[in-house]
């Protein structure tokens, strides 16, 4: 759980704010670009479960199919441990950046355009004017959105379960699924329960810390 989560967050943060920034440029077609980006918000994990398991599946899967034409080689991305979690948390990222990418994107449009031509004048560069002034002023919003997708990640029961059930091995069972398979698939509800109990505090624990992170930025 903690190798999924923490995966997730790592590059999924990053990626997002770049995306924001991507969309928050005065190109042509903006609102088009921003559509077609944003699109996989609008997929429920199900859905993208069984779309991505048919896209790797070994024997029909457009992208094995892709690597055998160029390789000879159908790999079996959904068969070993390593890449099984690995290709996890690569859907997750692509199921859950457009959340974050918006919320990036609703910070950003509310910096005063003046203190980059202020930060112009004075010759900083555009990563000097990144760190100084973007990072800063979108680190509450960047705070905000970790804690709400550290919830998610770490309840999230149904993408899991429908990409790879847990497997192989166990590799991918995470937390939630656990919980959920010993409640509703071995009616074990006690055990389910219990580790349910696991999840709950491990939520309140990472939400104190955030917060307490958060705050000592507001105040610091």
């Amino acid at each position: 759980s903690f190798i999924y989560v923490f995966s997730s967050l790592v590059i999924l943060v990053p990626f997002s704010l770049l995306i924001a920034s991507l969309l928050n440029r005065p190109v042509r077609f903006r609102r088009v670009f921003r559509t077609v980006i944003l699109m996989p918000w609008v997929i429920s994990q199900t859905i993208a479960g069984l779309l991505w398991q048919w896209a790797l599946n070994p024997s029909y899967g457009p992208f094995t199919d892709a690597i055998y034409r160029l390789t000879g080689i159908r790999p079996d991305v959904l068969g070993y441990p390593d890449s099984a979690m690995a290709a996890l948390v690569v859907v997750n990222i692509w199921l859950n950046y457009p959340y974050a990418a918006i919320l990036f994107l609703a910070a950003l449009q509310t910096i005063p355009k003046e203190l980059y031509e202020a930060a112009g004048i004075d010759g900083a560069s555009a990563w000097a004017s990144f760190r100084s002034i973007t990072l800063p002023l979108i680190k509450p919003t960047i705070m905000i959105t970790a804690i709400i997708l550290t919830l998610l990640f770490f309840n999230m029961v149904s993408l899991v379960l429908v990409f790879t059930g847990g497997g192989p091995f166990s590799a991918t069972e995470v937390l939630s699924l656990r919980a959920f398979k010993e409640a509703f698939q071995f009616f074990r509800i006690g055990l389910g329960s219990a580790f349910s109990v696991v999840i709950f505090m491990i939520n309140i624990i990472f939400s104190l810390w955030y917060v307490k992170l958060l705050r000592t930025d507001i105040y610091s």
